[in-house]
């Protein structure tokens, strides 16, 4: 009978692991009259395993100079999010009275792990007023 030794490759379980999110916003599309303002909920879930932080912007999409007279903001979700957890926030795309007919608006959610090395998550959603 003979010995081998085995080598087993050590596992680090204290490794990052990178941020998972779903991004959604609702209603997809509306209708406002110029001058008015439309409100859209955000919903940020945590798909991952750790506590996360999110940080979200908006932009209006510039083609063909399509959303001249539209602006959008978002109020941020400033509470960590928990593992399988979700958040809501609202956003706004406000239309002057020289808006044009119609306009997509993304919001970009990035969200980062409370651990150390781990890489963020970006998603984006699309609305259209």
């Amino acid at each position: 009978m003979s010995i081998c030794p085995q080598f087993v490759t050590p596992v680090d379980a204290t490794g990052a692991r990178d941020a998972s999110i779903t991004l959604t916003a609702n209603p997809q599309s509306q209708s406002v009259e110029k001058g008015e303002t439309a409100e859209y909920t955000v919903t940020v879930r945590n798909t991952g395993s750790e506590d996360i932080s999110v940080s979200l912007q908006t932009s209006e999409d510039t083609t063909d100079n399509a959303c001249n007279g539209y602006t959008s903001s978002i109020e941020q979700i400033t509470e960590t999010i928990g593992a399988g957890a979700s958040a809501s926030t609202t956003m706004y795309v406000n239309l002057t009275s020289t808006a044009g007919e119609s306009c997509e608006t993304t919001v970009r959610a990035t969200a980062t792990e409370q651990v150390p090395g781990s890489q963020p998550a970006i998603e984006e959603a699309t609305v259209t007023t």
